[in-house]
């Protein structure tokens, strides 16, 4: 056939030494860590370069690592927002909890598995 979707192919890294610490203690959860989903797509990142990081889980103990999504192909034209929103709402499809993961659901079951 001639059907022919857009395609939107997003890297995730999981293990990275990135920490987000906040700089004001209101904006912190009772351990320190930042609250789930929050996203930080502006100073820590390529401004040339459709990335982000995505602290998509609630920090249970220690310092919380977020997860690094680069975006090679964006060929639905999803906005900046929409995107970042749809990866959060995918770290809940984990099926092992009903809280988030770390990071999307497919990304945490293919690393449980290799």
């Amino acid at each position: 056939g001639d059907w022919n979707p857009p395609l939107t192919f997003v890297v995730c890294q999981r293990r990275n030494q990135t920490r987000l610490f906040p700089a004001n203690s209101r904006d912190a959860s009772r351990n320190g860590n930042f609250p789930a989903g929050l996203v930080a797509d502006s100073e820590i990142v390529n401004e040339n370069v459709f990335e982000f990081y995505l602290q998509s889980h609630k920090g249970l103990k220690g310092t919380s690592r977020p997860s690094y999504y680069q975006v090679l192909v964006d060929e639905a034209g999803y906005g900046v927002d929409e995107l970042q929103g749809l990866t959060n709402a995918l770290c809940y499809c984990a099926g092992r909890t009903e809280k988030s993961v770390g990071c999307v659901g497919p990304v945490f079951h293919a690393d449980l598995a290799a």
